[in-house]
């Protein structure tokens, strides 16, 4: 019962108590503050879209209209009966991903350094991107390199699967 009486003396004593209202107000205040920022926060998250950028690291939606284009002409490239077509196709689309490793912010100047940077769950087909990027290279350092217009479709659609994960082509 002395218990029950000295809290209830307590409390009386808080209920009169200016600088208790004071403090009460001033939580009071703070807590309506902070619910009103959480507020803005989450409305600014779902109305932007920033739940899909966190998701996949990703912000480029003016490079993605460009990507496209390039894409579409290096299928043209694929089309064609002349190897050095092929080649191009496959320097265009190996160019295209280097780019947009490098706009996710993957460290790196080439396409390899950013490949070896990526772990394996930030890439689904990392090894095969690795591979292709071989082929790639070949292209670029030994001028007699051959590759028929199946490899290179390959070659190509290795790098695009890629760049359908970063969601840069379609």
């Amino acid at each position: 019962m002395e218990i029950i009486e000295a809290m209830d003396n307590f409390n009386n004593i808080l209920e009169t108590s200016f600088l208790f209202r004071a403090f009460k107000f001033m939580l009071g205040t703070y807590l309506i503050i902070l619910a009103v920022t959480i507020g803005l926060m989450l409305w600014r998250l779902l109305n932007v879209g920033y739940f899909t950028i966190l998701q996949t690291g990703q912000e480029f939606p003016l490079v993605k209209g460009k990507m496209q284009e390039e894409w579409e002409e290096s299928q043209e490239r694929l089309k064609t009966d002349m190897p050095n077509e092929w080649k191009a196709a496959v320097l265009e689309v190996a160019n295209m991903l280097n780019e947009i490793l490098g706009i996710v912010g993957y460290p790196g100047t080439t396409l390899g350094e950013r490949l070896d940077n990526l772990l394996p769950n930030q890439l689904e087909n990392l090894q095969q991107a690795k591979e292709a990027n071989k082929i790639k290279n070949k292209i670029v350092q030994d001028e007699g390199f051959t590759i028929s217009n199946e490899e290179a479709r390959q070659t190509v659609e290795v790098f695009a699967e890629s760049l359908r994960y970063f969601e840069a082509i379609e």
